[in-house]
């Protein structure tokens, strides 16, 4: 069966600068979705988001060939620019 056990046993993630991460799931269905960046990296993410079904939006100053085929064909939006 199904345990969810106590607060201080659910799973944590840990980054180099100490700060504690708590796995989280969201239905995003058609929610709004911004991935900065447009590369490797940001190509993963944003086939996880349309994976699961989410708008995307992409906030780069370049994309990779992947996400430029993506926004080509519609299936993202992209906002051309550096995040500051």
């Amino acid at each position: 069966g199904l345990r969810l056990g106590r607060p201080d046993e659910y799973p944590t993630m840990r980054a180099p600068n100490d700060s504690t991460y708590f796995p989280l799931f969201v239905d995003l269905r058609q929610g709004s979705t911004l991935v900065v960046g447009g590369g490797t990296v940001a190509s993963r993410k944003v086939d996880a988001l349309l994976a699961a079904e989410a708008r995307v939006t992409v906030g780069a100053p370049e994309l990779s060939d992947h996400l430029q085929a993506l926004q080509l064909a519609g299936r993202i939006r992209w906002i051309r620019g550096r995040y500051e």
